[in-house]
């Protein structure tokens, strides 16, 4: 049985790959990620000594490529976020639906999260809607970075956007990491970069609502399994991960939780009135 399982997986990752080379993706079914290939990485040939952290140039259309990685605690971030405003990804395009928390569409998705070393460049950024953003990327970034800080290993560490043919919006992102010292991280998957209620053109960013909001089943509000607020214990706020007062947070006084809104707000904190989470 697990044979088989894996063979299916193994031929589901063979598919992604032919269909990212003819312009394709796997088709959205309604979970933030799938899982590729048993969750088994390919991605043995990176450098497994020292920790460092590399992007792959801006391919021909300014979009960003590749970016690869080994993980370690010097890779991890201390240090304030640097600001993202002077960086415009291809495709942006501000977009705005009542329905998604802090309202934006769009974010600046680094391709190797903040937290866990990745840098505030235009060859680390895209453009990602919120969903990729939090439900997909964030759970893994978080996975390695708790790994990292409890074990002090290495990870070995891929993420690769798959845009397809001329569209300037990559349709999701594979993410591969393996754990150097033991088999602690295994992880393979597609995340999409979608917004479940909001239709995309990939070719240029623009968007519209799809459908009316009471057919979005989506996480809209924060969960402990799709959303991590971030606490500033200095000021007792809590806020989206997406929200730009996050920049100005000092490192000692930033907190990242899986609590609920009632149970932050039972503990004194108050919501932030920027992104009103």
């Amino acid at each position: 049985m697990k044979s088989a399982v894996r063979y299916a997986s193994l031929i589901l990752a063979l598919l992604l790959l032919f269909q990212a080379a003819c312009g394709a993706a796997p088709e959205y079914t309604g979970e933030a990620s799938i899982v590729l290939n048993g969750d088994v990485p390919d991605i043995d040939n990176l450098f497994a000594g020292d920790e460092y952290i590399s992007y792959e140039p801006l391919d021909k259309w300014l979009r960003p490529s590749r970016a690869v990685a080994c993980l370690g605690p010097e890779t991890l971030s201390d240090t304030v976020r640097e600001s993202m405003r002077g960086i415009i990804p291809p495709g942006w395009q501000p977009s705005t639906y009542d329905f998604i928390p802090g309202f934006n569409l769009y974010q600046r998705c680094h391709l190797i999260g903040s937290q866990l070393g990745g840098a505030e460049t235009e060859e680390n950024l895209i453009t990602g809607t919120q969903y990729l953003n939090i439900a997909g990327m964030l759970p893994i970034e978080n996975q390695i970075a708790e790994y990292i800080r409890t074990t002090g290993n290495r990870v070995l560490y891929s993420v690769w956007p798959y845009y397809g043919a001329g569209n300037c919006i990559c349709y999701g992102v594979q993410i591969e990491a393996k754990s150097v010292e033991d088999d602690g991280i295994l992880i393979n998957r597609y995340c999409f970069n979608v917004q479940p209620g909001v239709s995309i053109d990939y070719r240029t960013g623009l968007n519209h609502l799809s459908g009316t909001t009471a057919d979005i089943d989506i996480p809209n509000e924060p969960t402990a399994s799709t959303i991590t607020y971030v606490l500033n214990t200095n000021t007792k706020r809590f806020h989206f991960p997406t929200c730009s007062s996050c920049e100005e947070i000092k490192p000692k006084n930033r907190q990242e939780t899986t609590l609920s809104r009632d149970e932050l707000v039972d503990l004194g904190y108050k919501p932030c009135g920027r992104c009103k989470p």
